[in-house]
C-alpha cells in the first residue's frame, strides 16, 4: 500500500460526520488504486464514489476525471445524473461557473421525470452564495438530487449575474 498524502485524508466536516473513519479507509484505498498502472475502476458506481472522496478532499482534477468515467459508463440518464452533478460541483469549485451550470441543468433534465431512488442521495455538496460575494459549498445529508440541482442552478445563476 502506498503512503497517503495528508491532503488526501483531510475531509470536510459534513463528510466526516457521514463517512467517519470510512472516508479515511477509502482515501487510503484510493491512493493505492490510483498509483497502479490501470487506475480506473470498471464499475461506474466505484468511480463515482472515489470521485466524490477526491472532491471533498479538494483534489478536483482527479475527482473530475473519475466522475467523468462514472458518467460515461452509466447507460441510463438517471444513473448518469449523480456523477454529472458532482462534476458540476467540481467545476464550480474550480471557478468554472458557466460550465458548472451546464452540468446542473443536465441533471435537472435527466431527472425531471424520475422518482424514488434515482433522486435520493446520502450527501451532496450544495453551492451557497456568501455575503462577501463568494461561493461556498455546504454538505447536505439525505438531499433530493433533482431539487438540489435546481437550487444549485439558481445560486450559480444569481452569482454570475452580480
Amino acid at each position: 500500500m502506498s503512503t497517503v498524502d495528508v491532503q488526501m485524508v483531510r475531509v470536510s466536516a459534513g463528510c466526516y460526520r457521514f463517512w467517519g473513519s470510512v472516508a479515511v479507509i477509502v482515501a487510503i484505498f484510493c491512493s493505492d488504486v490510483l498509483n497502479r498502472p490501470e487506475p480506473h475502476p470498471n464499475d461506474p458506481r466505484i468511480a463515482n464514489n472515489l470521485g466524490y472522496v477526491f472532491m471533498v478532499c479538494d483534489n478536483l482534477g482527479k475527482a473530475q476525471e473519475l466522475l467523468e468515467i462514472a458518467a460515461a459508463e452509466h447507460e441510463d440518464k438517471r444513473d448518469k445524473a449523480l456523477p454529472i452533478y458532482y462534476i458540476g460541483v467540481a467545476k464550480a469549485k474550480k471557478g468554472q461557473l458557466e460550465s458548472a451550470l451546464v452540468e446542473f441543468r443536465t441533471v435537472t433534465e435527466y431527472l425531471r421525470e424520475a422518482e424514488g431512488t434515482h433522486r435520493e442521495c446520502a450527501c451532496l455538496g450544495v453551492p451557497k452564495a456568501l455575503e462577501d460575494g463568494g461561493l461556498s459549498f455546504e454538505e447536505v445529508l439525505d438531499p433530493d438530487l433533482l431539487k438540489t440541482a435546481q437550487d444549485a442552478t439558481v445560486v450559480v445563476e444569481q452569482f454570475l449575474s452580480k
